[in-house]
């Protein structure tokens, strides 16, 4: 996905040689490294002190108990997407014997982490489809210096939600208006935020485009909230 050879390239004579840290793979490979070492090195009880992974393993468990899945067994405030793919992944966890409450906020960390590496890369594919690909690295090594980002993985799901919203972004830019839609269909039943991309769609594709692509958020999103 990321291309292949060498970090750095032979450059014709003349020209300085490019600096390893304008290659992407490089900026990714720090990216994560970083976070898997604030995972590795931290006490994890400090990281998520301030976040949301308890309330989610408090969820994942009353749906154990109850045999209710949230969203449509009780009220939850989140669309019903993530409530389940969170049981799902409890459940997973106490099949391989891992049901600790630390294994499990590993395990949702580490499933952040490879969301928000994913928003790094539409970041860096966003920035220069819009500006050139030098300013498209420049906006990737911003975002990969930004302290809230790097500490979010332990506390919130919105790198997830922030994943969907810019493929969505990324597949209109690219004229994949289907596709940009069921991404953004898909992170609404995570969470309404992508959503918001849908005045843009109005703004900048024609009235039968714009109803098309309006018509399938609803319909994509409602089929996992239907009774059976």
């Amino acid at each position: 996905m990321f291309g292949r050879g060498p970090l750095t390239t032979e450059q014709p004579s003349g020209q300085q040689p490019l600096s390893p840290l304008r290659d992407f793979r490089l900026l990714l490979m720090l990216f994560i490294g970083l976070r898997l070492s604030l995972l590795v090195g931290f006490d994890l009880s400090g990281l998520i002190a301030y976040g949301d992974f308890t309330n989610y393993y408090r969820v994942a468990e009353i749906t154990r108990v109850t045999g209710r899945l949230p969203f449509i067994g009780y009220w939850v405030e989140y669309p019903p997407l993530f409530g389940w793919a969170n049981f799902g992944l409890y459940q997973l966890l106490i099949t391989w014997g891992g049901s600790s409450e630390h294994a499990y906020y590993y395990a949702l960390s580490l499933l952040v982490l490879l969301a928000d590496a994913g928003n790094l890369w539409l970041m860096h594919r966003i920035g220069g489809r819009l500006y050139g690909p030098e300013r498209g690295l420049d906006i990737a090594w911003v975002y990969a210096l930004l302290g809230v980002p790097s500490v979010l993985m332990m506390w919130d799901i919105e790198p997830v939600i922030a994943f969907f919203m810019l493929l969505g972004l990324w597949w209109l830019l690219e004229g994949q208006d289907i596709r940009s839609a069921l991404a953004i269909a898909t992170g609404a039943l995570i969470k309404v935020t992508p959503g918001l991309l849908l005045p843009v769609v109005w703004r900048f594709r024609p009235l039968k485009r714009s109803l098309v692509y309006t018509a399938l958020l609803p319909d994509w999103a409602s089929g996992p909230t239907c009774p059976s």
